[in-house]
């Protein structure tokens, strides 16, 4: 049955600048800061097709464009990013013309209504920081401070709600122990010293926010990964919590609870850093918080493993399916109902330590365009499919008592996906990019969706989205 939403939830879509923005401009234009993410890219030879985000899908010069379609859409709530690398000179000065371009651009999405979540670290770190350590070093948490400083000083007025860091889970793991994302390191020793200067500079970042704006908004968003136990042997089961503590622990445990998980910090205790005696009261800010973002895109199936060093692996269900990018799609009959479990472990886990409300910020489907002989694009029917099964979950979420305001479905634009480059199978957006002309495109998702969000009803789906249930 489609999904149906109580009347003041909120509906939004989200992008984050350095995705989209194409970096060569603030580059040339402003005299912004280069990102690690562009010295990774030119560097790296695991990222598809050598790109980069450079051109992106030049948000610079078509914002005017982009607004208006959000306007046609109906959409009225959106998520995007402010990045350091634009906002401030590595000798910590304002940079004047970055700020003026998210004063026009966040002005404008004010005048026509639609109101503004700003994530103000989407891991656009400037890559001179990068070259003194990055999330290693302290001092990179003092400059996201003054960037912080500097953007609800310019442009508070012009944001309704703000988020601190994003997904501090892949900006640690996945770029310092998995080593997929920049800055592409492969020590677990690293990982878990970004991770706390992460947690350290979510807490400053919310400090200096309630320091100017005692009434602001402002939440974190954490990337989550509801885990299930591959069998029920005692080795598997130990392998779960790890996993478990690994992937959403490590970072909700400190922010409501103020102590890292227990059996976890066991293992890794040898190649912690060091702790500072206030750090984990510091950390704790969970409880003040406005609001807690959940991205969420699959999940795990794990097993015990001697090898890792978090003595965890995870498998893929045999002929399950999956994202073009052979993401899980975590839905019975094959997975289990990864988002609403999430919810419900968050809600029920962390209630008592001052979580009040929960936004799903991110979740979508990568799924690669497909047009007919004229050139003219195919419904996406799968992508559709794939949200209309989530927002099940929200609504079941929902009628459990569990407090979840907000979705915002990644994301508007076709863009620039990180080591995926602009591979065609990393394609999130519910609007499509032309690659060579800049075009844009609206999906049937993005049909689909905007009826949802200006009804609060899901419309039928088109079409067979999931393969069917292996036969008995």
């Amino acid at each position: 049955m489609p999904p149906s939403f109580p009347a003041n939830f909120r509906f939004g879509l989200g992008d984050s600048d350095l995705q989209v923005i194409g970096e060569q401009y603030c580059l040339d234009k402003e005299g912004a800061e280069t990102s690690m993410w562009l010295e990774f890219c030119l560097k790296n030879t695991t990222t598809w097709n050598s790109d980069t985000p450079l051109p992106g899908v030049d948000r610079y010069h078509l914002w005017e464009q982009d607004i208006e379609l959000l306007c046609k859409l109906g959409i009225k709530h959106f998520r995007t990013s402010v990045s350091p690398c634009r906002t401030l000179k590595r000798d910590g000065t304002p940079n004047a013309k970055g700020l003026n371009w998210y004063k026009n651009f966040l002005g404008r999405l004010k005048e026509r209504g639609i109101s503004t979540y700003v994530t103000l670290y989407h891991w656009e770190l400037p890559q001179f920081l990068q070259d003194k350590g990055g999330w290693t070093n302290y001092a990179t948490v003092e400059f996201l401070r003054k960037h912080t400083e500097v953007v609800a000083r310019e442009l508070g007025h012009l944001i309704d709600e703000y988020f601190t860091v994003n997904e501090p889970w892949c900006a640690s793991f996945l770029g310092h122990h998995i080593g997929v994302h920049a800055p592409g390191e492969k020590s677990l020793a690293m990982a878990l010293a970004a991770a706390h200067n992460i947690l350290l500079a979510n807490a400053s970042m919310s400090e200096e926010l309630w320091s100017q704006i005692p009434y602001a908004k402002v939440g974190a968003v954490l990337s989550t990964l509801p885990c299930y136990a591959m069998t029920s042997t005692e080795e598997d089961l130990k392998a779960v919590r790890y996993a478990d503590e690994c992937c959403n622990g490590w970072f909700l445990d400190p922010l409501f609870a103020g102590h890292y998980p227990e059996a976890l910090l066991e293992l890794v205790l040898p190649k912690m850093p060091k702790i500072g005696a206030g750090d984990m009261r510091a950390i704790q800010v969970g409880g003040k918080m406005h609001c807690l973002g959940i991205n969420n895109y699959y999940g795990l199936m794990v097993e015990h493993d001697d090898a890792s060093e978090l003595r965890y692996r995870s498998k893929l269900i045999q002929d399950a399916p999956t994202n073009d990018l052979g993401w899980p799609i975590f839905m019975p009959p094959y997975y289990p109902t990864g988002l609403y479990d999430m919810l419900h472990q968050i809600w029920h886990g962390y209630r008592n330590f001052g979580l009040k409300r929960m936004y799903v910020s991110e979740n979508g489907m990568a799924e690669k365009p497909n047009f007919d002989e004229n050139g003219k694009l195919l419904p996406d029917s799968r992508r559709i499919g794939y949200l209309n099964e989530h927002l099940e979950r929200v609504v079941k979420a929902i009628r459990a008592s569990i407090p979840v305001e907000a979705y915002f479905a990644w994301t508007f634009l076709d863009n620039f996906e990180w080591e995926h480059g602009y591979r065609p199978e990393s394609c999130f957006g519910l609007v499509h990019v032309d690659r060579e002309t800049m075009k844009r495109t609206p999906k049937a998702s993005a049909h689909w969706y905007s009826e949802l969000a200006n009804t609060g009803y899901a419309p039928p789906v088109p079409g067979q989205h999931l393969p069917p249930p292996p036969s008995e």
